[in-house]
């Protein structure tokens, strides 16, 4: 599953102790059935301290000194006050959406050319629908970093 990977790959990148439970707030949306039947899986491959896990569809308020990761149209908030730097977040926070910008330009560009003329239907939806979830985690990201 795409949030368990994001989420290890962000205690990694922190270097928070394998064995440490961590806090985790996920913004699901539409996928909060889904994912919220997904959750003691969620638990136990990315360490989380269930009495720390929240899945619901929308967020009042974003978590202050937390790790964002934005898998689609699911964010996920790692609140770890005092465990991260966060310039080093804001930093990463960047990388991410200058790659975000590279990949919604080359898409763009594909879908500009006559590749949208000559390729199958399917093919041409597929990154069209590549297009959109793109375009959408640069916001929720660019939003993050405001």
């Amino acid at each position: 599953m795409d949030i368990v990977r994001a989420v290890r790959n962000a205690r990694a990148e922190n270097k928070v102790e394998l064995g440490k439970k961590i806090a985790a707030v996920i913004v699901a949306g539409e996928k909060e059935e889904l994912i919220g039947s997904q959750r003691a899986v969620i638990e136990r491959l990315a360490n989380i301290d269930p009495a720390q896990f929240h899945i619901s569809a929308r967020l009042a308020e974003k978590p202050k000194e937390a790790v964002t990761l934005v898998i689609g149209s699911t964010e996920v908030y790692l609140p770890m006050a005092g465990m991260v730097d966060a310039d080093a977040e804001r930093e990463r926070l960047t990388n991410e959406l200058r790659a975000l910008d590279k990949q919604i330009a080359k898409l763009e560009a594909l879908l500009g050319s006559d590749f949208a003329n000559k390729a199958p239907a399917a093919v041409v939806e597929k990154e069209r629908g590549k297009l959109a979830e793109a375009k959408e985690s640069r916001s929720k990201l660019a939003a993050r970093l405001r």
